[in-house]
């Protein structure tokens, strides 16, 4: 099943790059996914209200828009955009045994495995790679009839672990490129 594309809110960082910067696309080339517009548009949105709310950059918007000569164009792909769920192996051996009451005490009834990775490609006006990272979620946990998640499985964490990890590895990517120049102020 394909995950969505809501993320939680993000934590203020407190070294933001001094940068207006743009979001230029987002690509889902998951061979998996048949339709991936719908999912990249709500990503898209979901990024930029995550990178405001997180204070990465001194404003964020998206293309189109008046690009400035500072200004950085961020560009993101995710090769692999997956949530898949399987039964627990303990589920029904512990129901059958326990007459149920391992379901109704909050056992766990399935298994969330969430495959996600991602590249962010940071780029200045005149189309040069600024900094090009890498990261991937491979996480997996167990799914009671009380989980927030039973019902409607969405994958949220680890989705915004990996937007996470992409833009702190791309800010400190920068940060080091860019802070030994005295006279680059990021």
């Amino acid at each position: 099943m394909p995950p969505g594309a809501s993320l939680d809110r993000a934590s203020p960082v407190y070294d933001s790059i001094n940068r207006d910067a743009w979001i230029s696309e987002i690509q889902i080339t998951d061979p998996l996914i048949k339709d991936s517009s719908i999912i990249e548009e709500s990503l898209a949105l979901n990024i930029l209200e995550y990178i405001r709310e997180g204070n990465y950059y001194k404003n964020i918007n998206l293309i189109p828009g008046q690009i400035e000569e500072e200004d950085l164009i961020l560009s993101f792909q995710f090769d692999h955009y997956q949530l898949r769920r399987t039964p627990h192996p303990a589920y029904f051996p512990l129901a059958i045994l326990t007459f149920t009451l391992y379901i109704w005490f909050g056992g766990p009834i399935c298994n969330d495995v969430i495959n996600m990775s991602g590249q962010l490609t940071i780029k200045n006006l005149s189309g040069e790679v600024v900094t090009d990272v890498i990261a991937n979620i491979n996480e997996k946990h167990s799914v009671s009839l009380w989980s927030p998640e039973y019902t409607f499985p969405s994958a949220t964490k680890g989705r915004t672990q990996l937007i996470k990890r992409l833009l702190d590895k791309s800010n400190a990517e920068i940060k080091k490129k860019y802070i030994e120049r005295k006279n680059e102020n990021f």
